[in-house]
């Protein structure tokens, strides 16, 4: 029957539940031999077994179209059959809605991480609030911002290290008890996760990054679904950290040190060029190098910067900056910051006039970013980068469920036992001592001993 019915089954059985007792517990502690009398439980166990075999049996006699007499041999086949085991899909369909609710009711999966985005990324806009205006003196400070708009909340995901640790604890033992398949919690965690980044990506970016500083609201998609992607790549660094490290604290350790080393070698602190190997390579590996050029080329290419103005080549003016091609040309339109001809200004503060120009010079000292269209490169990479982690993350969780201990019969036991105990008899004459039956009473045995001899 149903669950609910449980405790009235157990009722009509003689078994009944106390006032103000848990159910599961009574239930629990009714079918386990080392709390209960066995003769019980073999009771309980054998009347289950033969309801189950007559509700089996009515059943095929109301639904048979056959003529053939059921008999006690055809009713002997139901000890084999898989009626209680559910189709994948419909498995599969449980253990989707039990982990929606998990990611509604838990505040420390998704909703409370969003939340927290919110709250840090609004302030970091606050600090950075005068770069919301797209001038000249802050598109160093704009790119800063971007920065820790992405940097930060990716920071954030080694909560998640010691939420998902938590629950695959649980999702071992019920795999492990023959309650679902371990492919149905990774799939439905899979299909859960690919939204659920792009609702704190919306919560990262959202307020702080458009509602405040003013990104470039044209490419709201493209910086949204760029930045989902980073985040799914860490979500699925934590998952896999949560598997490889039994102990939850190590795997939020590692997990840090990937996003500090992914931090540092994102394109802004330190060039690539200038990063010796084997370390170059982590910057080719880690998500934070994608994704920090490519958000930046999303936000400034397409605008236009006050305080600087195009310089034809044929105007004439002196005053002119340009940027070179390959060849060594220069690069026309130029731009000045002065409004007069063959005026005087600080160059390091003219960035340029079109988002292109701003953006070439930027990656004059931070190499990573340039007015070179990458979208679907450092995409590609992303995701590419964010797949391989899910599958090592699939990989540990199966090797975590199938490091079981085989279930031995109890005679096995006893037999192996038993040759235990006879080798270690047989070996006792080699340990020094030898085993001399006696008749002595104790006040002979207690004087042998205080004479120094050993008896055993």
């Amino acid at each position: 029957g149903t669950p609910q019915g449980s405790v009235d089954y157990f009722a009509s059985m003689g078994h009944v539940c106390p006032p103000l007792s848990n159910p599961a517990d009574y239930l629990l502690s009714e079918i386990n031999h080392e709390f209960t009398d066995p003769d019980s439980v073999e009771k309980i166990l054998n009347n289950w077994g033969n309801n189950s075999k007559k509700l089996s049996l009515m059943s095929s006699i109301s639904t048979s179209t056959s003529t053939e007499e059921v008999t006690p041999e055809n009713d002997n086949d139901n000890d084999n059959d898989d009626r209680e085991k559910l189709p994948w899909l419909s498995e599969f369909g449980f253990v989707l809605r039990r982990q929606c609710k998990i990611v509604v009711t838990d505040p420390m999966v998704y909703l409370g991480r969003g939340l927290g985005f919110i709250f840090i990324t609004s302030f970091f806009a606050v600090i950075y609030i005068e770069s919301r205006h797209r001038d000249q003196t802050q598109l160093m400070n704009r790119l800063f911002f971007l920065m820790w708009l992405m940097g930060v909340p990716t920071s954030m995901g080694v909560v998640a290290v010691y939420v998902y640790s938590d629950e695959f604890k649980t999702i071992e033992k019920e795999v492990r008890n023959g309650m679902y398949s371990l492919s149905s919690f990774l799939l439905s965690s899979f299909l859960i996760q690919v939204p659920a980044c792009f609702l704190l990506a919306i919560c990262a970016a959202g307020i702080s990054g458009f509602g405040m500083i003013n990104l470039y609201v044209p490419n709201f998609f493209e910086i949204i679904s760029m930045y989902a992607l980073m985040l799914f790549a860490f979500e699925c660094i934590a998952r896999c950290m949560s598997v490889i490290f039994t102990v939850p604290l190590i795997g939020m350790l590692g997990y840090m040190n990937i996003w500090f080393t992914s931090f540092l070698f994102s394109g802004i602190m330190v060039p690539e060029d200038q990063i010796i190997y084997p370390f170059r390579v982590l910057v080719w590996l880690l998500p934070l190098n994608w994704g920090m050029s490519t958000i930046a080329w999303l936000d400034i290419n397409d605008s236009t910067y006050k305080g600087a103005y195009l310089c034809e080549k044929d105007s004439g003016r002196t005053d002119c900056l340009n940027h070179f091609d390959s060849n060594g040309q220069r690069k026309w339109p130029g731009w000045t910051c002065s409004k007069a001809p063959n005026g005087e200004y600080n160059p390091t503060q003219c960035l340029g006039y079109t988002g292109g120009q701003a953006l070439d010079s930027i990656g004059i000292t931070f190499e990573s970013i340039s007015s070179f269209d990458n979208l679907g490169r450092n995409m590609s990479y992303n995701t590419a980068i964010s797949l391989t982690v899910w599958l090592f993350y699939v990989i540990f969780a199966y090797l975590r469920v199938l490091q079981v201990t085989t279930v031995q019969p109890l005679s096995d036991l006893e037999e192996k036992k038993n040759h235990q105990t006879q080798k270690n008899g047989n070996d006792d004459s080699d340990s020094g001592f030898e085993m001399i039956p006696t008749s002595e009473t104790e006040s002979e045995i207690a004087s042998r001993t205080e004479q120094g001899q050993h008896v055993v």
